[in-house]
């Protein structure tokens, strides 16, 4: 998870706020949780989620 979670991370342009690193984090918790363990397909569709993201 931790690696999904940093490869994500860096994949993000600079300046990344605390609030997407969360939402990051997030999802790839909930990737772990219905049983992904591919940290490259954890990584993928948490930038997904992200980019799909409604902006407020």
């Amino acid at each position: 998870m931790t690696q999904a979670l940093d490869g994500a991370i860096a994949a993000l342009p600079e300046p990344i706020s605390s609030t997407h690193v969360t939402l990051l984090a997030e999802c790839v918790l909930r990737a772990a949780k219905t049983g992904e363990r591919d940290p490259a397909v954890m990584q993928r569709l948490a930038l997904l989620e992200l980019q799909i993201m409604p902006r407020v």
